[in-house]
Formats: C-alpha cells, structure tokens, sequence
C-alpha cells in the first residue's frame, strides 16, 4: 500500500497548503484533501505538478506501506 507524504513533506519545506496550491495552479480543496486523506486517489498528473511546486520528486512524496500495517519493512 502506499500512502502519500504530501503535508508532512508541505512542513518539511516551510510551505503552506495555500502557497503549493498557488504554485501548483490548482485549487486549494485538492491540495487539503490530498493532505488531510493521505490514501486519497491520485494521478500521477497531479502528483507531478505538486512535486515540482513544492521543489521535491515525487517519490519524496510517496511512503511504501507493508501489508501488515506495522509500518516496519523487516520481515
């Protein structure tokens, strides 16, 4: 499963919802539903255009869940 960074990685980077909404060109619900629901459906589309707006790739925006919930990737 694989959950999205996207408010962790905004405060990380001393962003705003508002300011990467800006930035991104799209509309502030999207970027406030994408942080408050971090399993939310995204298209890649949209992740690019966050990514590059808050300076980052979208892979520092993703974290890789294990199926067990655990959060550790050890087996």
């Amino acid at each position: 499963m694989v959950r999205l960074r996207l408010k962790q990685v905004i405060d990380e980077k001393g962003l705003t919802m508002a300011k990467v909404a800006r930035r991104a060109d799209m509309a502030y619900n999207t970027v406030h539903a994408l942080c408050t629901d971090p399993y939310r459906d995204v298209n890649l589309y949209t992740l690019n255009r966050i990514s590059d707006a808050i300076g980052v790739s979208v892979r520092d925006l993703l974290e890789d869940i294990p199926k067990d919930g655990s959060g550790n990737d050890e087996k």
